[in-house]
This record gives structure tokens, C-alpha cells and sequence, in this order.
């Protein structure tokens, strides 16, 4: 055993001393936990602690020695070579190096393992991180660029939150830059959009355009042999560059763009409090301006607009067209939990059921002074309200809330109607009620859908024999009396017959058939 302090114990340390040097500056609990990430209750209990009092607590403690330690040097070494392995394989290749290895608990060596990383700081990489870079040669100016899409949750200005896509097109030379957001996903037609925009942006079309294997633009591929969307198709086109699209799976061969990507929503996003597409797109143009593409590149050096206009502009293929935006489609809005949408402020409710899980969402158009909700699935008109010019309210109907106790006597009232107070039916509802009161609604709305199908007959035996059974299950049941209805129907179709007689016929002027006595003769010889 001995008095080391841990890693872990150093970090403890480090982390109190980050606080306490923060707090010193003014900065506040949620300031710092912003600034650390670190947890509130550790951040209060560390600020309440001394130094002295921290030590004390036992920043150096005893450390027992492990049965595996013998073998620690082998451990390192695999880890260090192959980061990659789980504690199970290192397990295994311990059995196959060391065939005195005594008998360990999996839990012991993966905890054992893990200790080890800590202390020697090799993370758990991918089986495939081991792939080798190199730096590649500058290329010619205005020849390659890249593009991709991005998305990123941010704060709504009204409450909430809101998903924000955008479009990413970067010249590989200088690194310029172009973004642009909508507040939809990116359709194959509003990609094209975007790419005429980022066109018209630089004043000109790079020869050629590297990109993910997107359903937005291609709709098929054979071994490399790539079919367009019929947006993208007319756009390459008439604008003269070549698509070129990566393996599946290797978003790392256009690694300038995917930087952009996360340039944008860590440093452009963090932090943006949305207020509208429109605002959104005017202040990226204004953080392209004065720092994307404003301020030295970290990796060439120099600023990407003033090296794009000196140097890469001039070799650009023209861009002599407009862009013209898509149809309008209607803005969409995030189903809440609560089955409301925040908008402007207020909250304005949809029917119970609208909301299906995370990613929930409908369109609104707002005119006249009322704003009506759309399904996204659909497209059909789910609910409309009157405008408020209040903040905070929540705006809904009596429609949005449903009575369940009211529906289900209707249907019950419904049914018996129909079967006219049958005492038997009578039972038989009452044996449903027992036996499904969570499902009572559906079960009677079953039953009150098939009285237009199903004859009253059929379906009056189907539930007594049910109850006879003591079986009222309601599905059961009406596939009885389906299988009795139809039964009834082949019984009247074999004894249908035609009249004996018709009303213009004489009944005493009738003469019998005679059978011919030879008949009977044959039978007798």
C-alpha cells in the first residue's frame, strides 16, 4: 500500500482550485457551471470547503495493491498499442499469454482496466481510428469545394426550443465561407435553392463540389454509377460543375466542410436565441462577414474573403442565373409534451394525441387574425385559434379536450338503441365494462362500427353464446357473429325456391306427371 494521490484525486484538486479561482473573479454559480460544465452541488460543496478542509478530506488516501498489478505492464502495453481493446479481450489474451493466470472475476479485470486508462490516460478508441493521415497539396483556386448540411437545437425566443438546418459550401483554396438556414428539413428543391444562393454569394461556381452520399440529391447508387434527384440533376446542369460524392461512411474525405459544420453551431449557434429564419440568415451573413470569413484562417493564415477576391474569384465558372426560392411551405413548429405549440409568446393548444415523441411537429399559417395548425403528415387542419396580443396565455377549445365518460355513454346509449334494450346485449355490455374498463371506448366503438354490417340477429347469438362462455371479449365475439351471419346467408340461398304455381294458374285444372310403369319393370328384373 502506499500515500499516492491519484490521478483522479490531482483532478479532484485541480477542479476546486477552478472554482474558487473563479469565484475570486465575480463570476456566479451558474456562470461557472457554464464555464466548467461542472455540476452546481459540486460547485457549492467545493466553495463552502477550504483548502485545508479539502486536503483533510483525503486527497491522499491508501491505495491496496491488486492481484492484477503483477501483470500491469502487459496491460499498458496492449492498451497503448490498441486502444481499442475491452476489458473481455484483454482478459482473454492474459489466459493466452500467461497459462498460470489465476482464476479473476470479468468485473475484477474490467474494473482493473479502466483504472488503468485513467491513470495512464488512453481513452477508448474505435478499431478503425487507426487509419493514417497525411496533410494534402494546396489545390488550384476556384477547382474543388465541399458542401453539407448541418442541424442543431437552439433556444426559441418565445420559450421552448427550435431545430434550425442549414446548408454548408466552403471553397477548399482559402476556406470561404457560405451558410444559409431554413427552419425546415432540406428537400431536394430547397437544396438546389441554397446552392444558387451560395452561388450568387460568391459571385460565381467552383468546377467541383464534394459531397455526402444525401437523399436530397441522389436518389440512387450502383457501384459509383449515381442517379440525380431531378432538382439536382437540372441544377448541375445549367450551372456546368461536377458532383463528386464520398464512400458511405467516410464523412472524414471532406473534412474542411464537417469543420464548418461545427464551426457554425459552436461558435454561430452557441448560445443564439432564434427570433426568425429571416433574422437567423441576416445575422449569419453579418458572422461570415466579420468572422468566418473576416479573420485569419487558422490553417492557411490568411483571411478567406480578401485571398477569394484576390486570387480565386477570377477562375470561378459564372453565375449568370437568380435564385428563385421553392414554393413557400408553411413554417413548422415543435409539438410540446402538453400537446401545445409555442408561438409569439403564447401557447396554443392541438387535440390530445397530436404529440408522438420527440420530434413531434406541425405547420402554422397565421392570417385574419387566426392562426390555424396543420398536420405535417397529413397537411389536414388539426385545430384554428384566435390570436392573442397577451403573452403567456394559453389559447384552446372545448374541442381540444375530450369528455371520455360523455363519449362512452353515447356509444352505449347508441348501441342499445339499436338492439332495442335486448336484455341479452344489455349483460353483455355490462360483462365488457368489467372486464376492459381501461379499453371501453374502443371496445363499444367496435361494436357500434359493425351494427351496419353485421345483422342484429347474428350478432344477438354471437353474444349469448359469449356469455354463456363467459368469454366477453369483444373481437372474439364479433368474429362470431360474422361466422353466424354468413352461415344464415348460405342457409337462405339452398332453400330458395321458386312459387308451384303463379297467380294466372288454375289449381283444379292442374294433371299430376304419371310414371311409367316399364319403369318399375327394369327395377324388379
Amino acid at each position: 500500500m502506499d500515500a499516492r494521490p491519484k490521478a483522479s484525486e490531482i483532478k479532484k484538486y485541480l477542479m476546486w482550485s477552478k472554482i474558487n479561482e473563479l469565484k475570486r473573479e465575480g463570476h456566479s454559480i451558474s456562470r461557472i457551471k457554464k464555464l466548467t460544465g461542472y455540476d452546481r452541488k459540486t460547485i457549492r460543496k467545493y466553495l463552502r470547503m477550504t483548502e485545508e478542509e479539502f486536503l483533510a478530506q483525503g486527497c491522499c488516501v491508501r491505495h491496496y495493491s491488486s492481484r492484477l498489478d503483477k501483470y500491469r505492464d502487459f496491460i499498458v502495453s496492449r492498451l497503448e498499442n490498441y486502444a481499442f481493446l475491452s476489458s473481455a479481450a484483454i482478459h482473454t489474451q492474459l489466459r493466452m499469454n500467461f497459462p498460470d493466470l489465476e482464476k479473476f472475476n470479468q468485473k475484477t479485470v474490467y474494473n482493473y482496466v479502466q483504472k488503468i486508462r485513467r491513470e495512464e490516460n488512453i481513452p477508448i478508441e474505435s478499431e478503425g481510428s487507426n487509419r493514417p493521415y497525411c496533410m494534402l497539396e494546396q489545390t488550384v483556386a476556384a477547382e474543388y469545394a465541399q458542401a453539407d448540411f448541418g442541424e442543431k437545437w437552439v433556444d426559441d425566443a418565445g420559450g421552448g426550443k427550435k431545430k434550425v438546418y442549414f446548408f454548408v459550401l466552403v471553397l477548399s483554396r482559402w476556406r470561404h465561407k457560405f451558410v444559409w438556414f431554413s427552419d425546415c428539413p432540406f428537400t431536394a428543391e430547397l437544396a438546389a435553392y441554397a446552392h444558387e444562393l451560395a452561388f450568387d454569394y460568391f459571385g460565381g461556381v467552383p468546377h467541383n463540389i464534394v459531397y455526402d452520399q444525401d437523399k436530397v440529391l441522389i436518389s440512387d447508387e450502383n457501384m459509383g454509377d449515381y442517379i440525380l434527384t431531378s432538382h439536382f440533376r437540372r441544377l448541375v446542369a445549367e450551372c456546368g460543375f461536377k458532383a463528386i460524392f464520398c464512400r458511405k461512411s467516410d464523412p472524414e474525405s471532406k473534412g474542411k466542410v464537417e469543420n464548418v459544420v461545427k464551426y457554425t453551431k459552436n461558435n454561430f449557434l452557441a448560445g443564439y436565441e432564434f427570433k426568425g429564419t429571416d433574422t437567423l440568415n441576416s445575422d449569419c451573413m453579418k458572422w461570415l462577414e466579420t468572422t468566418a470569413n473576416g479573420q485569419p484562417h487558422a490553417v492557411t493564415g490568411m483571411i478567406p474573403s480578401a485571398m477569394y477576391e484576390q486570387e480565386e474569384k477570377a477562375f470561378m465558372l459564372p453565375y449568370n442565373g437568380v435564385p428563385t426560392s421553392p414554393r413557400q411551405e408553411l413554417p413548422t413548429y415543435m409539438l410540446r409534451k402538453d400537446n401545445t405549440i409555442s408561438y409569439k409568446g403564447n401557447y396554443y393548444a392541438v387535440p390530445l394525441g397530436s404529440y408522438r415523441g420527440r420530434g413531434s411537429s406541425v405547420r402554422v399559417l397565421e392570417k385574419d387574425g387566426i392562426l390555424e395548425i396543420y398536420s405535417t403528415e397529413t397537411g389536414k387542419l388539426l385545430m384554428s385559434h384566435p390570436m392573442s396580443h397577451e403573452k403567456g396565455k394559453l389559447i384552446s377549445n372545448t374541442s381540444c379536450r375530450r369528455n371520455p365518460g360523455q363519449r362512452i355513454e353515447t356509444l352505449e346509449h347508441e348501441i342499445r338503441q339499436w338492439f332495442s334494450d335486448d336484455r341479452c346485449v344489455m349483460s353483455y355490455l355490462s360483462e365488457v365494462r368489467k372486464a376492459f374498463p381501461r379499453n371501453l371506448r374502443d371496445n363499444y366503438a367496435a361494436i357500434r362500427k359493425e351494427t351496419g354490417n353485421i345483422s342484429r340477429e347474428a350478432m344477438k347469438k354471437a353474444m349469448e353464446l359469449h356469455l354463456e362462455a363467459s368469454s366477453p371479449g369483444v373481437n372474439a365475439m364479433l368474429q362470431t357473429a360474422r361466422t353466424i351471419d354468413r352461415q344464415n346467408q348460405v342457409r337462405k340461398e339452398t332453400f330458395a325456391y321458386r312459387p308451384l304455381s303463379t297467380p294466372d294458374m288454375n289449381i283444379k285444372d292442374m294433371i299430376p306427371d304419371k310414371t311409367d310403369m316399364d319403369i318399375y319393370s327394369i327395377f324388379f328384373n
